[in-house]
């Protein structure tokens, strides 16, 4: 009986320390999976965390490239619209390069009218300033109404950029544009009673002020194309202007002196061109008595201009301004 007893209870105790062997081990290999799991699963979030950051960087990367690619498609589009800008002034005969050359301001008591633009815009589009070193008529009306000069004078390279009622200030003005641009050999100015009727004093003064102006004129002008030649016609002695007749003698006689005094400057006198010491040669003109036929043109510049043309080329070399 003590004997059976033995055996019942060691059986339980050997079962039990079976049980916690198996325990034992099984919690083992828990701990053991779990190392693995914990291990596997470190390596997943140090790997995760290197891509993150991979990922970030090449996002920084990516975004830093589209701001950069924004910032060179606006300059592209800067640059076009620039292109585009340019285009439209060309269009408009507006000088891309304009402000590249002086504004000349010389003190008078004359304006400059603000109703030239579209006048001076059309004379830009008719000549390019690629058309340098040639001969350039610039003055008031009886230059601007010609409007068969270049094939009149077709002997010579010649520009007419003369706007009708212009004054000395306002050939001026307009030099940075119709002038210096076009660095020509040979200036023709054609100026007149346009430079006095509206100036104040008597005729003496207005004669005073319009010469000290003109003075100033050629000089900046003479500056700023020191290889030019400028000459002078005389103001034409009008029969729709008489009562200027003898302020029109007087300018014109300071004229020719001023011009016998600066190497730069030519003058011709046309005075008997249109008045013979006692009538005005009215046929010469259109009825309202200011403005030349182109009989007349033609016979002012067979006269008078052509001869000064030959003269400043044959004592300057300037042989390129014919054609």
């Amino acid at each position: 009986m003590n004997a059976m007893k033995t055996r019942k209870v060691k059986m339980p105790v050997l079962l039990c320390m079976v049980v916690l062997s198996v325990m034992l081990l099984a919690g083992c290999g828990e701990k053991e999976d779990a190392g693995e799991n914990g291990t596997a699963l470190t390596g997943q979030s140090e790997s995760g965390d290197k891509e993150n950051a991979k990922g970030e960087e090449k996002d920084k990367e990516n975004k830093e490239g589209e701001e950069g690619g924004e910032d060179e498609k606006d300059e592209e589009e800067s640059k076009d619209v620039s292109r585009e800008e340019e285009a439209v002034e060309k269009e408009d005969g507006i000088t891309p390069g304009e402000g590249k050359y002086p504004k000349i301001e010389i003190k008078t008591e004359l304006e400059c009218g603000d109703y030239w633009e579209e006048i001076i815009q059309g004379i830009e589009k008719q000549y390019s300033t690629d058309r340098k070193g040639e001969i350039i008529f610039y003055g008031a009306s009886n230059f601007a109404r010609w409007t068969t000069m270049e094939s009149d004078m077709k002997e010579y390279k010649v520009q007419n950029h003369a706007f009708g009622g212009s004054k000395d200030v306002e050939l001026v003005y307009y030099a940075d544009r119709l002038l210096f641009p076009y660095e020509p050999k040979i200036v023709f100015f054609q100026t007149g009673s346009n430079d006095y009727v509206d100036l104040s004093g008597t005729d003496a003064e207005k004669v005073e002020k319009c010469m000290e102006y003109k003075k100033q004129m050629f000089a900046a002008f003479h500056e700023q194309m020191p290889d030019a030649k400028f000459v002078i016609m005389s103001g034409l002695l009008l029969p729709g202007r008489a009562e200027y007749l003898d302020l029109t003698l007087t300018v014109n006689e300071q004229l020719k002196q001023l011009a016998d005094e600066t190497d730069c400057l030519y003058f011709v006198d046309a005075n008997e061109f249109t008045y013979d010491g006692t009538d005005f040669v009215e046929k010469l003109f259109v009825e309202d008595g200011i403005h030349l036929k182109n009989g007349g043109q033609i016979l002012w510049y067979r006269n008078y201009i052509k001869p000064a043309i030959e003269q400043v080329i044959t004592e300057n070399g300037m042989d390129s301004v014919r054609r």
